[in-house]
């Protein structure tokens, strides 16, 4: 996985996608120790409730997903579950292949409140549907796991699973997985915040949100970040950060794209009407 990230290049450590308003609670388990069996435990406090949907969100610091190389080492029709000689990818009978996919943030998370109140964590709510209908489709059949549609391919080197075998009926199978989509809209700045689950309302305590009190984070931690001096954190929020894929990039483009057209009509106002303008005045003032 790391030979895609260049720790060579110099960690950002600036705030980035930091919303205003609401509660937060920021848990950065870096160097948390986890067990043989890659499980960390933390626990923390919550010192008032945190009322209203509740959103859960991994963190990543000094992760360069906007570099060129890549965001393109992917294959959209693979994606799109039509499997044909690939340009981009090295081995197209790997699936999902190449560098975003390999990368893919795979630690996991489940919270207790108390004494054994297990928080419910779900998906619901968090609309991924445009998404699956237009960028990440499954080869049929595929309608529970393992899919068949992959039997005749390999997985990434870096996963610890086939592809035939990611996800569930609550989060969605294979190339339509809601943690595979999330983690493949890539972010634009190298620190950033993505998606993970909201808290559901199954259970009478927590239907209006998170009450105070204590509570204990189990991590499955296999997602390395140290080796190449970056860090890890989940975040708990009130506050929402899920939009659109691309929006932060057409929001730039927008920008960009005026920046630009300002300057160019200055530039024609210099070069056309200003020159225009001073030639009026020399042939006005001209005595022959």
């Amino acid at each position: 996985m790391l030979q895609y990230f260049l720790p060579r290049i110099p960690k950002n450590r600036g705030p980035v996608n930091r919303p205003s308003g609401g509660n937060e609670k920021i848990l950065d388990y870096t160097d948390c120790d986890p067990d043989t069996n890659h499980i960390c435990n933390i626990q923390f406090t919550l010192d008032e409730p945190f009322k209203g949907d509740v959103y859960l969100y991994y963190g990543l610091e000094g992760f360069y997903q906007n570099m060129r190389s890549y965001v393109r080492d992917r294959d959209k029709y693979q994606l799109i579950g039509e499997f044909y000689p690939d340009v981009n990818c090295d081995n197209a009978s790997v699936v999902p292949c190449g560098a975003i996919a390999n990368s893919m943030f795979n630690d996991s998370f489940t919270m207790i409140f108390g004494d054994g109140i297990n928080v419910p964590l779900t998906s619901d709510g968090i609309d991924v549907s445009k998404l699956r209908k237009k960028k990440y489709r499954n080869p049929q059949p595929c309608s529970s796991t393992p899919c068949p549609g992959f039997k005749n391919s390999s997985k990434p080197s870096d996963w610890r699973k086939h592809i035939r075998y990611l996800g569930d009926n609550a989060t969605g199978f294979a190339l339509e997985n809601f943690d595979f989509i999330v983690w493949m809209e890539t972010a634009a700045l190298p620190d950033f915040r993505k998606i993970y689950r909201r808290v559901g309302n199954d259970s009478p305590l927590i239907e209006s949100g998170l009450p105070n009190g204590t509570y204990n984070l189990t991590v499955y931690n296999h997602f390395r970040v140290k080796i190449y001096g970056g860090r890890k954190k989940f975040i708990i929020s009130t506050r929402t950060l899920f939009r659109p894929a691309g929006f932060f990039h057409s929001v730039s483009y927008f920008f960009l794209g005026c920046i630009l057209l300002s300057f160019t009509t200055i530039l024609f106002c210099q070069k056309f009407l200003f020159r225009a303008r001073g030639n009026y005045y020399v042939e006005k003032g001209h005595v022959p």
